[in-house]
């Protein structure tokens, strides 16, 4: 049904809408159960329809009772963070916790001043110096010595020094009187230029180290060297290797020396 066709009519002179003139819109509506709501004066021939004749409004009838409660919306989006609320009290301390693994040890710290010097302590017992076992003997006065291809020994007469050391009567052989450590130091020097050697005997044989025996003609002969020696060791000085005179210079012509060390 067009229900615009009803509509169009806005004054009840209105002669081309017959359905107006013959209250057909009024009871078009009706039927159809639409209130019509654009006539503004009763039509011609209205008589009285439930459409025209509207009573006052009625009083407000009581509320009904409430509806069950709907289904819950969806969760709306997050709104922003409020600020920040003040600080809360500080709350208990708590227990000390164990203690932790010690740390790595710290760089020294710098050398402190030194401190004032001690009192003296008391003196030690006296001991033994090695020096007291030693000797020294010369031969100053330009002696003539005959020396044999097997070897003569060297007398040594002069500016003695013998700290515990002792010589025979010839001055020739001297007896060590304390086992050590030696340094045992030697020369022989002659007017002339000799093709001879030297050496010194321990207890009657050569002592390794000391035997000087140059390829061409000298007048200087020494030798200085460290051994053990054992007390009632006896030391001498000899010259060899050669048959015929050697004559020492004067004043230095021949020493041996013999410190014990240790």
């Amino acid at each position: 049904m067009d229900y615009f066709r009803y509509h169009d009519h806005q004054d009840e002179n209105d002669d081309y809408n017959s359905f107006y003139q013959n209250n057909s819109c009024h009871d078009s509506y009706i039927r159809l159960n639409i209130p019509c709501t654009c006539i503004r004066r009763k039509p011609k021939g209205c008589g009285n329809c439930s459409a025209c004749n509207i009573g006052p409004t009625g009083a407000i009838g009581p509320t009904g009772a409430t509806g069950s409660t709907g289904a819950a919306g969806p969760t709306g989006a997050a709104g922003p963070t409020g600020a920040a609320g003040p600080t809360g009290a500080s709350g208990r301390t708590g227990a000390t916790g164990p203690t932790g693994a010690a740390g790595p040890t710290g760089a020294s710290g710098r050398t402190g001043a030194t401190g004032p010097t001690g009192a003296a302590g008391p003196t030690g017992p006296s001991g033994n110096p090695t020096t007291i076992y030693s000797m020294s003997a010369l031969n100053t006065s330009n002696s003539s010595i005959d020396v044999v291809i097997g070897g003569t020994p060297v007398p040594l007469p002069d500016n003695q020094i013998l700290t515990s050391f002792t010589a025979d009567e010839t001055n020739e052989c001297f007896t060590v009187p304390q086992s050590g450590t030696y340094m045992i130091s030697y020369q022989a020097a002659t007017t002339t230029a000799l093709l001879m050697s030297t050496q010194i005997l321990l207890n009657g044989s050569p002592l390794t180290g000391s035997v000087v025996s140059p390829s061409l003609a000298t007048t200087l002969f020494t030798a200085s060297l460290f051994t053990n020696l054992t007390a009632g060791d006896t030391l001498q000085l000899e010259l060899f290797g050669l048959q015929g005179t050697a004559v020492l210079r004067s004043g230095n012509g021949a020493f041996l020396e013999v410190i014990r060390l240790s």
